[in-house]
């Protein structure tokens, strides 16, 4: 049966620099993140150790290097980084860009940050 596990206006914006800000979500087996950011190198490169990230891009145009390759992505594009697989990214051009980030399994960080905002994944 359907139900509603949160609602946008319960989940407060998290800054991560002046740049990039985002939501995160908990599902049962994964965590999802609504991301905004403005033009810059807000992404150094990094990677997942067991988690594959699904990036789906919404608005405005992203630049990832993935293990040193350039993937550029528009709206409705996405992109995948497997685990231990480095990747970093920016915005392309002057306005700002939003993501659906997807990770399977949840990333630790954001369970914890679930945690002390208050709220656990879907059961």
């Amino acid at each position: 049966m359907p139900r509603l596990i949160a609602k946008d206006e319960d989940v407060p914006f998290i800054v991560m620099n002046e740049l990039a800000k985002r939501k995160v979500y908990m599902g049962r087996n994964c965590s999802f993140t609504y991301n905004i950011v403005k033009p810059g190198p807000y992404n150094p490169p990094h990677s997942h150790e067991t988690e594959t990230q699904y990036i789906f891009v919404l608005t405005g145009t992203m630049r990832f290097m993935v293990d040193g390759v350039e993937v550029i992505g528009h709206p409705g594009d996405m992109i995948t980084f497997e685990p231990g697989q480095a990747h970093g990214g920016h915005v392309i051009g002057y306005e700002e860009a939003s993501s659906l980030d997807i990770f399977v399994p949840a990333l630790a960080d954001h369970t914890k940050t679930a945690v002390m905002l208050g709220y656990k994944a879907d059961e």
